[in-house]
This record gives C-alpha cells, sequence and structure tokens, in this order.
C-alpha cells in the first residue's frame, strides 16, 4: 500500500488495515499521510496531535512487546524472572534506533508483526493495534497499574512531578495516551488494552467526534 492509498481509502469512507513489523521512517510515514486524511475529511486539525501521537505510542508498544516475546523467550526468562526484572536491560538496548533493522530482520523470520485498523465515520474514530503476542500475567498487571495511576493525574506534568524516576521506564505510553485523553475531554477508558485468545492483545481507542 502506498501513502496515496491511505488519503484515498480514508476520502472514500473505507476502513484503513496495513501491517507491520517495526516503526521505521517508511510507516511513519504511512501514519503521518493517515492522520493527514482523518483530520481533512472530518474538518478537525484540532485532533491532529492528539492522533499522531497515541496511534504511534499504540504501535510503538505493539512493536515493543513482540520484541520482548521473542527476547525473553529466546532466553528462556519466565514470568518469575521477569518479575525480578531479568532481562530489560537487553531489551532497551534492542528498542535503539541502530538495532531497528536488526530487529525488522528477526520479525520477519520469527512472523511477529502488529497489525493496525482505522474505522471511522462522522460518529467516530476507532484505532485498533493488534500485535501478535499475548500478555503474561505480569504484563497485565502492570498495565493496570498504569493506567489506574495515570487516573490520578490531569497532565504529563503533574505525572512527572509524582514519578520523576519513571519518565523513561515501561508503560509511559499507557500513561501518555490516558493523560492526552484527559487533555481533549475524552473519557480515559475510551482506551483499553486485552488479550485476544491466547495468541494476540489489542490496544483500541475509541474517538468520538461529536
Amino acid at each position: 500500500m502506498k501513502p496515496t492509498d491511505i488519503a484515498e481509502r480514508i476520502d472514500r469512507g473505507e476502513n484503513v488495515t496495513f501491517d507491520l513489523c517495526v516503526m521505521d521512517f517508511e510507516i511513519q510515514q504511512y501514519v503521518h499521510t493517515l492522520v493527514q486524511a482523518l483530520i481533512k475529511t472530518y474538518t478537525r486539525p484540532d485532533l491532529e496531535e492528539f492522533i499522531y501521537s497515541t496511534l504511534k505510542e499504540m504501535i510503538i508498544n505493539g512493536v515493543k512487546a513482540n520484541l520482548k516475546h521473542y527476547l525473553f523467550r529466546a532466553k528462556n526468562i519466565d514470568d518469575a524472572a521477569e518479575a525480578r526484572g531479568i532481562g530489560f536491560d537487553e531489551l532497551k538496548r534492542l528498542l535503539d534506533e541502530n538495532e531497528l533493522e536488526r530487529f525488522k530482520e528477526i520479525a520477519e523470520i520469527e512472523g511477529l508483526k502488529v497489525h493496525l485498523t482505522v474505522m471511522h465515520s462522522t460518529e467516530r474514530i476507532m484505532f485498533l493495534v493488534e500485535n501478535n503476542t499475548p500478555m503474561t500475567q505480569n504484563e497485565r498487571r502492570r498495565v493496570r497499574e498504569k493506567f489506574d495511576c495515570a487516573l490520578q493525574y490531569d497532565n504529563i506534568f503533574e505525572y512527572y512531578m509524582g514519578h520523576a524516576d519513571d519518565m523513561e521506564g515501561s508503560g509511559l505510553g499507557i500513561t501518555m495516551i490516558v493523560l492526552m485523553l484527559k487533555g481533549i475531554g475524552v473519557d480515559p477508558h475510551s482506551f483499553s488494552i486485552h488479550v485476544q485468545g491466547r495468541t494476540s492483545t489489542v490496544a483500541k481507542i475509541q474517538l468520538p467526534l461529536r
């Protein structure tokens, strides 16, 4: 699919779907084109920053989850070891941009992908980002904790003042999305993450337009 195809589909009122392995320059161009088409079609330039930032966070979270699943499986790191923080230093290293092409090759070989679906109408826009690895029990617990913690704050500055040491840690993407939803006056519960069957994890945002 070309970026122009994305814009044309949005203009025709069609849903948009595509798969990716990493958030590289090509995918960033796709996302940029998608956002521009949405705000033009529905005359909502006020939502440009929100849509781009949250969609990017959702995609990156899915890519990170797939990388973590691959790395921990390869290193035989189980839930108990994960709970003790084992493996996260190497995970952070592999998430470095310099390692992006290496992981892209690994993801293609291992069949690790992120599937993006965008459904839209004059009433709402719905983003579904599915990565084909399921959350572990530890991950589900951390998602709940991050979500509940973010609900206690009104903006990222307030969160930073209380959690400065966590700003580079895991789960910040969830916090950002919750606080950005609050910032545009949308119920944070419009954002959800759940395991689908035993094979994938789905992050969803329903953004009302009226």
